[in-house]
Parts: C-alpha cells; sequence; structure tokens
C-alpha cells in the first residue's frame, strides 16, 4: 500500500508538471484529474483496510429488552413470512414488530399469526426512517434489531451481539448484510468450481472490518443492534435524506457514540436479482450519501475525529467514480478516431513512470479484495454502475429524490435503455479499435513496425490507446450481457439443493401403488426438483415426505410439473422431476424454512470465497 502511494505521487507528479497537452486542454485536464481522483480514493481505501478488526462475541448481557424491527411496505407475503419465522426463532428473550406501511390486512393477520405486535401509521412521511420512528414511540426496549423485510435471521443473533453493549458507549452492533440468491444480478458464481463472489463482498467483508478500526463502522440498515438511549440522544433515526442508515451513524458518532462491527454472518436477505432492482437501490444509496453530505458534511461536522472525516467521506466520494469511468472508457476513442493525444511524453519516459505506479497499484488492490479476478469483478460492476453513479450525484446534490424501495421478487422484465451507455460506448470503442489497426497496419507496411515505436513519432500512444479499448470492451460486453439476460419469475429463491435432503414418496395408481425415494433439489416451501433415476409422467400426483433436520416431516401432496435430462456423466444420466406442492400444511412450510435458512444457506454461502477468508467462523 505504502509503495502504491509513493509511485502514484511520483506518477502524478510528472503528468501534472510535464504532460499535459496545452491545444486540447478540453481533453488532457479531465483525464489527468480522472487520474488523480483515482488516486485520491485508493488512498482512502488503503487507509480504511489499513488493519482490519477480528472481533470475538462477548457473554450475552442476561435480562436486557430487546425489540425486533421489520419495516415492510410492498414487499411479497412469502418473503416476509420467511423473515417473521427467523424472528420467531430467536433464542434472546425479544418482541418481534411488524412496521406495515402498506396498511395491508393480510400482513396484520400474518402478524398476529406469529404473535408479533403490527404497527402502522396514515402518514407515510420520511418512508422507512419515519416507519422506524413511529415504531419507537410504541415500544420500549432497551435494544433495538432492525430487519429488512428479507433478511432471516440466524437464531443465535441477538445472544452473539447483545454483549457488545457492556460498554456503555457502544451505540450499535452491525453485522455483514449476506444473501442467499447466489443467482442475483450482483453475484457471479460457479457451482461447478464452487465460487462465487458478490458486488457488496468486498464491502462487508473487508472495507466494514477496516472502517471498526477506527470506530468508523456505520449503520447499514439493517442485520444491526442499536441502543435505544443513543437514538434519543440525536432524537431518533434521521429523517432528512434517504439513506437513514448511515446518516444516523454519522450523527451518532458526532456525538461521541461508538460503532461495533461484527463481521460474521447472522441473517441473510435477496440481493436484487435484476438490473432493473440493483439500479434503483444503488441510486438511492449515492443520492442519499450526496444529501448526507450537504446537511452533514464529515469533514466539517463537529466531534468526529480525523479518521472517522476520512472513512466517511470515502464513502461518499465513491459515487463520482461514475464520472472517472467515463472519461476513461472515452479517452481511447478520442485518441483513435480523431488522433487528438491527452500526454505529451516519449514512449521510454511514459513506461517509467506509468509501469510501476500502475502494477504496484493494481497489485495493492488485489491483494485486498481476493486476489486478481475479485478486483476485475469490482471493475467489471463500476462499468455498468457509471451511469447510476452520475445521476446519484447530480440529483443528490442540485435535484429531489425519492425513498424506492428495492423490488423483491415476481417477474422483471430486462430493459435495454438501462444499459444504452455502456452499449454505445462499446460499440464506439470497437469502431475506434478497427480504425486504429487499419491506421497502423498501413503505417507498418509504409515505414515499418519500429517507425510506430520510435522517438519520432507518438504512433505507440494508438497501440496503448487499442490495448485499452479492448480491454474496455472485455471488461463491460459481458456484464451488459448478463444484465439484459438477467430477468425475474420466480417468487422465491429456489437453492440449489445439494443438501442431501432425502424425499421419499409413494404414487398411487388405479390397481397399482409404487414406493421409491431420491433426492430433492431446488427447494422452496412451495416444491422442489426431485432427483431420480427415472422419469415422472408430468401431472402424476404424489403423496410426499421430506427428511431433513433429523426427522420426517408430514406428508405433503405434490404435482409431477415437468421432468428433464440431468447428465451426471458420460454415460450416466438422472432424470429432474419438478414438483408443485399441493397440499402442504403452514407448519411444514416453515420447517422447510428453517432448514433452509439454518442448514441450506449456511452450507450454500462456504463457497463465497472472499467472505470464506475474512468472516468469523462458528
Amino acid at each position: 500500500m505504502i509503495l502504491s502511494v509513493v509511485f502514484s505521487v511520483r506518477y502524478l507528479g510528472w503528468r501534472f508538471g510535464y504532460t499535459l497537452n496545452f491545444d486540447a486542454l478540453w481533453f488532457s485536464l479531465p483525464l489527468v484529474l480522472a487520474e488523480f481522483h483515482g488516486f485520491l480514493e485508493t488512498t482512502l481505501y488503503f487507509f480504511m483496510v489499513w488493519n482490519l478488526t477480528k472481533r470475538k462475541s462477548p457473554p450475552p448481557l442476561q435480562n436486557k429488552t430487546v425489540d425486533v424491527f421489520v419495516p415492510t411496505y410492498n414487499e411479497p407475503l412469502d418473503i416476509l413470512r420467511m423473515t417473521l419465522i427467523g424472528c420467531r426463532d430467536l433464542k434472546y428473550p425479544h418482541t418481534t414488530y411488524v412496521l406495515d406501511d402498506g396498511n395491508r390486512p393480510e400482513v396484520k393477520a400474518l402478524a398476529e399469526e406469529f404473535g408479533c405486535g403490527y404497527l402502522t401509521r396514515c402518514d407515510r412521511s420520511h418512508a422507512k426512517a419515519g416507519n422506524l420512528n413511529n415504531a419507537l414511540k410504541y415500544s420500549k426496549g432497551e435494544f433495538i434489531l432492525t430487519l429488512d423485510a428479507d433478511h432471516v435471521p440466524l437464531p443465535t443473533l441477538i445472544d452473539e451481539t447483545i454483549g457488545f453493549f457492556a460498554n456503555g458507549k457502544v451505540a450499535l452492533v452491525q453485522m455483514p448484510q449476506d444473501f442467499y440468491n447466489l443467482d442475483s444480478f450482483q453475484h457471479a458464481t460457479n457451482w461447478k468450481k464452487r465460487y462465487s463472489w458478490h458486488e457488496q463482498e468486498l464491502f462487508y467483508s473487508v472495507i466494514q472490518p477496516g472502517k471498526d478500526y477506527w470506530n468508523a463502522a456505520f449503520y447499514c440498515g439493517s442485520t444491526t443492534m442499536i441502543r435505544r438511549k443513543a437514538l434519543e440522544e440525536i432524537g431518533g433515526f434521521a429523517v432528512e435524506t434517504i439513506t437513514e442508515d448511515i446518516h444516523t451513524a454519522l450523527r451518532l458518532q458526532a456525538k461521541g457514540w461508538h460503532s461495533v462491527y461484527y463481521n460474521k454472518t447472522m441473517a441473510r436477505g435477496l440481493a436484487p436479482n435484476t438490473l432493473h432492482g440493483f439500479a434503483i437501490q444503488r441510486l438511492r444509496w449515492g443520492a442519499g450519501a450526496m444529501q448526507v453530505w450537504k446537511i452533514d458534511n464529515p469533514l466539517t461536522m463537529k466531534g468526529l475525529t480525523i479518521p472517522q472525516r476520512l472513512c466517511y467521506f470515502a464513502s461518499m466520494y465513491t459515487y463520482f467514480d461514475g464520472f472517472q469511468k467515463l472519461i476513461y472508457l472515452l479517452t481511447p476513442v478520442v485518441i483513435l478516431t480523431t488522433g487528438i493525444l491527452p500526454i505529451i511524453t516519449d514512449l521510454i519516459t511514459f513506461i517509467k513512470y506509468f509501469v510501476p505506479y500502475f502494477f504496484i497499484s493494481v497489485y495493492g488492490m488485489s491483494l485486498t479484495m481476493g486476489g486478481f479476478r475479485g478486483m476485475v469483478k469490482v471493475e467489471q460492476y463500476n462499468q455498468i454502475k457509471l451511469v447510476n453513479q452520475i445521476k446519484a450525484v447530480i440529483k443528490g446534490l442540485f435535484g429531489k429524490v425519492k425513498y424506492a424501495v428495492t423490488p423483491k421478487g415476481g417477474e422483471i422484465r430486462r430493459n435495454i435503455r438501462e444499459v444504452a451507455v455502456q452499449i454505445v460506448i462499446a460499440i464506439a470503442s470497437c469502431i475506434a479499435v478497427l480504425k486504429g489497426v487499419s491506421y497502423l497496419s498501413y503505417i507498418a507496411i509504409l515505414k515499418g513496425v519500429s517507425y510506430i515505436f520510435s522517438q519520432e513519432t507518438y504512433l505507440w500512444a494508438y497501440v496503448a490507446s487499442i490495448f485499452w479499448a479492448s480491454f474496455y470492451i472485455t471488461l463491460t460486453v459481458p456484464i451488459v450481457i448478463i444484465a439484459l439476460r438477467k430477468k425475474e419469475f420466480r417468487k422465491l429463491y429456489r437453492f440449489d439443493g445439494r443438501f442431501d435432503v432425502i424425499v421419499k414418496y409413494r404414487l398411487e395408481r388405479p390397481g397399482d401403488i409404487s414406493e421409491s425415494s431420491g433426492f430433492a433439489r431446488n427447494i422452496t416451501p412451495y416444491g422442489c426438483s426431485l432427483t431420480m433415476d427415472h422419469p415422472l409422467q408430468v401431472g402424476q400426483l404424489l403423496k410426499l415426505q421430506l427428511c431433513f433436520l433429523g426427522r420426517v416431516c408430514e406428508e405433503i401432496v405434490g404435482e409431477v410439473k415437468r421432468s428433464s435430462v440431468l447428465k451426471i456423466s458420460k454415460d450416466k444420466v438422472k432424470y429432474m422431476n419438478g414438483i408443485e406442492f399441493k397440499e402442504i400444511s403452514d407448519s411444514v412450510k416453515d420447517e422447510i424454512t428453517r432448514f433452509l435458512f439454518t442448514e441450506a444457506a449456511v452450507k450454500q454461502g462456504e463457497i463465497l470465497r472472499l467472505s470464506r477468508e475474512t468472516r468469523i467462523k462458528d
């Protein structure tokens, strides 16, 4: 990290002092400023992740009152039900409140079924923050656990975190927001290689533990324990912005309160499954961060330490990345199509300054990002977010942004407009590369290849531009294709199902009763895929028993909806029979949900490499 900063300063000093093209400052200056932005952001990142905390769970405090807040607006009932099952199973004594801003009778009935308090309000002002503040009026717990409607907690969540509050200065304990739908837009999962990565993994596995060292880990809206006394001191959850979480944490720490980051997965939720949902969520985060910057600038706000100021500033400054990425994408296109150069220097001098700066910086970043592959994935998603980040900065600083709930479940069709800018730039880059290659081929035939790299010309800059344009194409096009392919039809995620869940079934036909068994895959409380040596007939009714959690559940009636071939090896195949549960009790559904989140999701999450390397293990 130190070497990266040293060589970056050396490189930027040379760039500002000796390489600007004063005949094209409109082009040359934005590029060097984009590079300076990258240096500042990288330096702040290195500062944040210099020393990662590794906290152990302290003994739980006894006889404390805890309220669990589950705010909801329009989330599907099936998703909310899974969260309430998790809340009911929390071992530490607590009271769960469903905060329904949708005023839905079916949600009230669900809350009553699980013995939860049900709170609603006529005035939906201040969105989620207002909903949480309303609940503070009607509850009395000394500590509050906030969970999004899709975040299913593990039974020991409160037991493992409430002990941190033995320190009277601790206002909040934040845990990672992990996700169980490993096929979401923000995940890159390869089941065969047992590898997965998700776009928020770097933040929760590396950046938050780094911020924690500086007492700057902040509230992320869910999977968080908060001291009521601390909230009351700042007037409740911050309502002036659409990101009440980071704003609330900033105000708490400005008052001298401490935060704790417990780097262990204690709940799992739903990540946005499509670019549409991903973009809505990121726009809200980015615009909200800009709103916080306007209202409570961490660089000037009273009460914060210098490290806290830098950590909060870094979390807001990162949203300016969109402008930098746009400049980087357009630079080789402009060079190859116009011949105008933003850098005036010879090849040898450029190599002397650029190569050590670039490769040391890349290596330093990759060491903290789970390797080079993780760093490339981060950069890919930065490309897809650039338009969204630019919108967030402009709307957050100069416009108005309404709170928008991230879509959960249901059908969301792809929209080519969401990646139109990336597509246009990719096409322009391809055209520019073809033009550059054609021109250099002509020069090579006319004067020889050595002439291109000689000190007499700047044609080496064309070669570099062709390389960078090609790199950006290979970086951007795959993620654009994923964005266009990714659609969501299922209301509930189907777990991969490699969990050795045996399914016994009985097939009753006139004059014939046959019994057999197979393995369940793609399990939900509403169906599964039954893997067997032979196909079942579509439309057949089966009587099923699932064997998990050390027992056999009560009988389920299921209907065969489809049957497909599963190739095991060159000479061996099995059949996946899609079963829809037709008659299943709520108690069995709840047992399946409990199994999925306490067993299946935990095992499934083990393929997240960066999380596996950094998270606290049981």
